[in-house]
């Protein structure tokens, strides 16, 4: 399947389409996604939104519609508490990334469900180059350990997350 699209792609006018399909297509079916996860009707994800009603969100959800604007998918991400990625690439990297289209790889987690798992990842990273990289350098570059590393300054954010401040 993925060799047959590969000599489809040779030409622009199935290239553009191509990217234009898995865009609104993808987009309106992770938007659908992430509201159906978060246990949202159409009609409160629209009032979330400030948008005058359920059919609004019908027509984002809508793999046809296609006419979503850099704006709205801000007011979306917001919405969601999730990040947004909008950005120029490969088409290597497009295919790859567009392989798996599973509600799994389409989910996103807010950011609220997601820090503790994030600083959990950071400790443990920390502990890792405290204890393994330290030891192994540490005989090799004796005076390494008096300047401020990485991971120094990745307990002091993760520090100011926890605290609720911010740098």
């Amino acid at each position: 399947m993925l060799k047959a699209i590969i000599n489809r792609l040779k030409k622009k006018e199935f290239r553009d389409a191509f990217v234009r399909s898995h865009l609104t297509q993808g987009l309106a079916y992770q938007i659908r996604d992430l509201r159906i996860q978060r246990g949202w009707t159409q009609k409160e994800l629209a009032e979330k939104l400030g948008l005058k009603g359920q059919s609004a969100v019908a027509r984002i959800e809508d793999p046809s519609y296609g006419k979503l604007s850099i704006a709205t998918l801000i007011k979306l991400s917001s919405v969601f508490d999730v990040a947004l990625s909008v950005r120029f690439q490969s088409y290597g990297k497009f295919l790859m990334e567009r392989e798996d289209l599973s509600p799994a790889a389409l989910s996103a987690e807010s950011f609220e469900s997601e820090m503790p798992k994030i600083i959990d990842s950071m400790d443990r990273i920390t502990r890792y180059s405290n204890t393994v990289i330290t030891s192994n350098f540490k005989d090799t570059y004796p005076t390494a350990i008096n300047f401020p590393s990485q991971t120094a300054n990745y307990k002091k954010m993760l520090n100011n997350i926890r605290t609720g401040e911010h740098v």
